[in-house]
């Protein structure tokens, strides 16, 4: 049986804050992956997580915040959580590249399939754009709807029928999250393959094996590793293009997310929760 999942990539990748935030559409192959966890109950109670960012060239400096929080929201009539990722800049880093960017997802309450997604880029005069899509699905297959509008330009939108999972770049961290590690083999990848518009490129998500790793609230976490590699020369420093380290327990909370760029790396580090 094979499984597709499907993101749609923006123009992040040649700016420093953009790889964090990109909305992804992608393609995995095999046996379903996920399991129920924490994580389920986790988004029933809600989450906040807080991290502090920064941008790694030579010397790395802080250059301001990201949130992730959920809660249980009303969406088109039945219950669903909604997922929503803040990135901003600080005053520092405004002055060389301005974000205040927004994204939200709406997942199923039984499956955490992805329902909607919505994002909101404004980063001043270099970039801005309205973007998202949604998923029906039905009887083993997803119609899929995304579209992206920047000022002045026409609308962009695509259709597609896929059989499987869709996600985002926010709820492909709750998909993370939610893996059967008993199912996950230590430097087996799983193949994925991302569209940008009409282009297609070949990823892959490979678990790395377990780290210690020191968050900003001055603890020390044992973390998954997951690194996601992206074959796009011009967006991506190299293949290695996203990592990620999650707690190496049941709530599997994102401690530190690295993204590779041409200019350097972006890192987010957990702070806490409210």
């Amino acid at each position: 049986m094979k499984n597709l999942t499907c993101l749609n990539l923006n123009r992040w990748a040649k700016a420093i804050i953009k790889p964090l935030l990109f909305t992804i559409l992608f393609v995995t192959s095999g046996d379903s992956l996920f399991a129920q966890t924490a994580l389920k109950e986790n988004l029933l109670k809600g989450e906040n997580l807080q991290y502090d960012l920064y941008y790694k060239n030579g010397i790395m400096i802080r250059g301001g915040k990201i949130t992730l929080n959920s809660h249980l929201t009303n969406f088109e009539g039945k219950q669903a959580f909604e997922c929503k990722m803040i990135a901003a800049t600080n005053r520092f880093v405004d002055n060389f590249y301005k974000v205040r960017d927004t994204l939200i997802s709406y997942l199923d309450t039984t499956n955490l399939q992805t329902l909607r997604f919505w994002k909101s880029a404004n980063e001043g005069k270099k970039y801005s754009s309205i973007e998202g899509g949604t998923f029906s699905y039905r009887n083993g297959e997803i119609d899929v709807y995304a579209y992206k509008k920047r000022p002045g330009k026409e609308l962009e939108e695509v259709n597609l029928t896929v059989k499987g999972e869709c996600t985002d770049m926010v709820s492909v961290t709750y998909l993370i999250r939610g893996l059967d590690m008993n199912t996950v083999k230590k430097n087996k990848d799983i193949p994925l393959m991302l569209f940008s518009g009409k282009k297609k490129h070949d990823m892959k998500l490979r678990y790395k094996g377990t780290e210690r790793i020191k968050a900003n609230n001055d603890k020390k976490y044992n973390c998954l590793k997951f690194v996601l590699y992206v074959y796009d020369k011009e967006a991506f420093k190299d293949e290695e293009s996203m990592v990620f380290w999650m707690t190496d327990d049941a709530n599997r909370i994102p401690i530190q997310l690295d993204t590779k760029v041409k200019v350097g790396t972006l890192r987010g580090i957990y702070k806490g929760s409210r």
